[in-house]
């Protein structure tokens, strides 16, 4: 018998959050500090600067980091909420 998927799209977000590399969806959960399951500008912000730090040995400053993570938003917040999912950030991610 075949699984039955609910109405809510929640067996396929569960493929969608699958599909993504275990280093991304790490970095994710690292970024995502309240545990809401969406990362918000600030947590983003603080991600990209780790990020930064652990592959160049420095941070890029706050202000880089804010503006790209507002490009981020305009680019990859599809559903407007200021907040963006696995899926979404994870394309954020592979795209710096």
């Amino acid at each position: 018998m075949a699984a039955r998927s609910s109405s809510n799209g929640e067996g396929s977000r569960a493929a969608a959050r699958r599909a993504v590399p275990a280093k991304l969806r790490q970095a994710f959960a690292d970024a995502d500090r309240d545990g809401s399951g969406e990362v918000t500008a600030d947590e983003l912000v603080a991600l990209l600067r780790r990020m930064s730090e652990q592959q160049f040995s420095r941070p890029m400053s706050l202000e880089q980091a804010a503006t790209m993570a507002a490009d981020a938003f305009r680019g990859f917040d599809g559903n407007d909420t200021c907040r963006l999912g696995l899926e979404e950030a994870s394309l954020v991610l592979i795209k710096c």
